[in-house]
């Protein structure tokens, strides 16, 4: 390879690279999570609960709630859209 293959090999990837830089940024700043700000993530699942991590810690430290699966488990009746 000659030295001026070389070069212009360098050359074409360098504007290439500053040019897919260039869109990136503008891609990134028009969908509006740029700076400061996350990407929307997947919608979660279910409604958020309160918890009270002082009383399950307290229950769990006096013995009432054990901090392991449970190996058994009562079946549930099936649950209609009502009930949510």
């Amino acid at each position: 390879m000659k030295h001026s293959d070389v070069v212009f090999l360098a050359a074409a990837a360098l504007l290439g690279s500053g040019i897919a830089a260039a869109t990136l940024s503008e891609a990134v700043a028009r969908s509006g999570w740029g700076a400061g700000t996350t990407p929307p993530g997947p919608p979660s699942a279910g409604k958020p609960r309160d918890l009270n991590l002082r009383l399950i810690r307290r229950l769990i430290e006096d013995r009432r709630l054990s901090d392991h699966e449970a190996l058994h488990y009562r079946k549930l009746k099936p649950s209609t859209a009502r009930d949510r």
